[in-house]
């Protein structure tokens, strides 16, 4: 049951600083004129996985919020935020494969695979040393984050709308291990899917690994 709860309370967590997050990012595009380079966007998606590493570490040890992860759960943690990092990418390859030729050039240069993978490689990363150096995931606006995302989730309408959002977040997360671990014992039923989606995409006039990145 501990895995299932902390799942719950950290899709919770991530929903809400997603929401903080994309005000930062706002923010941050209007002072960038609406349009940012490449390496502006994926620093900052660097700040913001690390803000969300120290955020989540920080809910850990954290013992006054119904969000709190406890110590005990830091590996059962470790592994959902791998598996969510991964799922990001993904779906952010899957989103790409749906756009059409013109689109996909216009924004291929937006996304690196090599620069994602290796966001999600730092990020963990600095998860593990947050652990063994907790001071890592203290400072002030870590700490703000922290404490706005427990005001938001103790509010009743925004309470109820992210708890839903977490609901969703624990069904996609079991629901990926369930095709993780059905991938292992049957690959070929997997590849047959795999095969009839790609051939059904192309007779819609879809290219191969046709994608678009999201703006994070």
């Amino acid at each position: 049951m501990e895995i299932i709860s902390v799942t719950f309370r950290l899709g919770v967590i991530l929903a809400i600083f997603g929401f903080l997050w994309s005000l930062i990012r706002f923010g941050a595009m209007l002072l960038s004129g609406g349009r940012m380079k490449v390496w502006q966007n994926y620093l900052l998606k660097l700040i913001k996985n690390f803000f969300l590493v120290q955020i989540t570490f920080l809910f850990c040890y954290e013992t006054d919020s119904a969000l709190s992860l406890s110590q005990s759960s830091v590996v059962i943690t470790t592994i959902i935020l791998l598996i969510y990092f991964v799922s990001k990418l993904q779906n952010s390859q899957q989103k790409r494969f749906m756009m059409n030729q013109q689109l996909r050039k216009k924004l291929q240069s937006n996304f690196d695979i090599r620069a994602e993978i290796g966001l999600i490689v730092l990020s963990m990363l600095f998860f593990v040393a947050c652990i063994y150096y907790p001071t890592f995931a203290e400072n002030k606006i870590s700490f703000w984050m922290k404490d706005a995302i427990i005001n938001i989730e103790d509010t009743p309408v925004f309470g109820l709308i992210f708890k839903i959002v977490g609901f969703f977040f624990l069904f996609s997360i079991f629901n990926k291990i369930a095709q993780s671990i059905m991938m292992i014992f049957s690959p070929k039923q997997f590849r047959n899917i795999d095969g009839g989606s790609s051939n059904e995409g192309n007779k819609k006039g879809f290219d191969d690994y046709e994608d678009v990145s999201e703006d994070e």
